[in-house]
């Protein structure tokens, strides 16, 4: 049943209106060890205070899509933040990458082990693009 009014409803949007359906979760793919994440940022977190551009989150696969940042009593966006982009203790992020470095990054504190993740998963990242290589450029 809800087959047939899925289809329905994308064919009466198609038709009659300028409406776009997307499957995100198809288009990111998610269901390939991807995800979107939301991460607050606290005073102790590894990126607390630093530029994205020094943090090379690219490096390690992760993209910073988007910060929310309170200032005062409202909540200010920033979409496509630049290198520029200062990182502070309250901000949060809104990831794309693999899943397991979005939950690391969400758990680094800042310091000497900090860093020392960062490189761990950056080599992990590195690792991966190997595979990628290996597999025709490939994830999946």
């Amino acid at each position: 049943m809800y087959r047939v009014t899925r289809r329905l409803i994308v064919w009466a949007l198609d038709k009659w209106t300028s409406v776009r359906i997307y499957d995100y979760e198809q288009l990111l793919g998610l269901g390939h060890g991807f995800t979107i994440s939301r991460i607050s940022v606290k005073p102790e977190s590894w990126m607390s205070g630093r530029r994205l551009r020094d943090l090379k989150l690219n490096e390690e696969g992760v993209l910073v899509l988007a910060i929310y940042r309170k200032v005062g009593d409202m909540d200010r966006f920033i979409g496509v933040p630049s290198g520029n982009t200062t990182i502070e203790a309250g901000d949060v992020l809104i990831c794309y990458g693999r899943e397991d470095a979005c939950i690391s990054l969400s758990q680094r504190l800042r310091g000497a082990a900090g860093d020392l993740e960062h490189e761990e998963q950056v080599e992990r990242e590195r690792h991966l693009a190997r595979l990628r290589e290996a597999r025709g450029g490939f994830d999946a």
